[in-house]
């Protein structure tokens, strides 16, 4: 595709109307994609059944706009971007819930921490199912797991040991390397290993009433080496209603790609199926812009005339008022080669054709 072409179509990627932003940004921060992203959410949680395990996370999505809740994180590959909170499938990542993070939240409760605020919402259409959330140190917290284990909804997560709700003993014994140590309050298990010589790797759980202690280090990353953060690739974007869309698409093809191999079993990577969406609507494109007359070169609509095989259409210089950009398009009055600079989009005719009729 050529630059001004793509530059052209980026123009008129919008989702709201100009006049009412002003008003409906008050109300919703986020408003200028949150109709496209929610229901983007809806299709992905009626499109796949989650299986058992659920992972909660975080994203940042890089991007230069600039708006009150552009996020600044010094251990991502890209240090500005977006927040999203996400809520997969820890066998196949399959997304399945998810918002964007927009500052301090009114609806949360004053004596609800963050963490805990975001895994209940997240979590909410899949409280009273049996199911299993693992997560970071981040979210894990005793009151959580507390919280979840009333829903019928276990935790399993690292912890951080500066919290408040860890045993003091715990920053204080020194064991011997590859050691495992194992509290139990009620329902809840902390399990401590020692990984590294000044290392201490803390894991809280609900679904393991017994963790089996073994004499060899791979005991500890079988039986407590549970979260998964499955990384997104994806582009720096300049808007904010382009950043939400562009993350649309990036996950969607995540999504499309699970689903593509539950439904036909072939094994395939997730680069490939995206190479392959690409030609399949690469191609659709193509078929649809070559029906249309006006945007085919003279060539080959007199070799479809002649009832021959259309030969490849080549790209022609935009003849209005000197311009040197490569074009396929025409104008439908004198039939000049115009780009897409030069042509109004309403009449697809070239602005000096244009000028005349006015």
């Amino acid at each position: 595709m050529p630059r001004h072409q793509f530059r052209e179509i980026m123009k008129f990627i919008r989702f709201d109307l100009k006049d009412q932003r002003s008003a409906r940004l008050v109300k919703d921060k986020f408003d200028l994609v949150s109709e496209v992203w929610d229901s983007f959410i809806e299709n992905c949680s009626l499109c796949y059944v989650l299986g058992a395990n659920i992972t909660v996370d975080e994203q940042l999505f890089p991007t230069n706009a600039r708006c009150k809740f552009t996020q600044y994180m010094a251990n991502k590959p890209d240090k500005f971007g977006m927040k999203f909170w996400l809520a997969a499938d820890v066998g196949t990542k399959y997304l399945s819930n998810g918002f964007p993070y927009l500052g301090k939240d009114d609806n949360r409760p004053p004596n609800q921490s963050l963490s805990e605020h975001d895994v209940m919402k997240l979590m909410a259409p899949y409280l009273g199912k049996g199911r299993n959330v693992t997560m970071d140190n981040f979210f894990t917290s005793v009151s959580l797991a507390e919280k979840l284990e009333i829903q019928s909804t276990s935790l399993v997560g690292t912890v951080n040991r500066a919290q408040r709700e860890i045993p003091q003993p715990v920053n204080t014994i020194k064991a011997p390397l590859y050691d495992t140590v194992v509290m139990k309050n009620n329902k809840i298990t902390l399990t401590v290993y020692q990984g590294k010589k000044n290392k201490k790797v803390l894991t809280l759980s609900t679904l393991h009433p017994n963790i089996p202690i073994g004499n060899d280090q791979s005991i500890f990353q079988k039986q407590c080496h549970f979260i998964i953060q499955p990384s997104i690739e994806s582009i720096s974007i300049k808007t904010l209603a382009s950043t939400g869309f562009y993350n649309i698409l990036d996950l969607a093809g995540i999504n499309a790609w699970v689903l593509f191999k539950q439904i036909t079993g072939e094994r395939i990577s997730g680069r490939i199926f995206l190479q392959m969406i690409s030609v399949e609507l690469r191609t659709a494109s193509a078929q649809s812009r070559q029906s249309r007359p006006n945007m085919r070169c003279p060539s080959s609509q007199a070799t479809e005339q002649e009832s021959e095989p259309a030969a490849k259409c080549q790209h022609r210089q935009c003849q209005v008022r000197k311009c040197k950009n490569k074009t396929f398009d025409l104008c439908n009055k004198c039939h000049m080669s115009v780009c897409g600079k030069r042509v109004e989009k309403v009449l697809q005719c070239c602005s000096e054709c244009f000028v005349d009729d006015q």
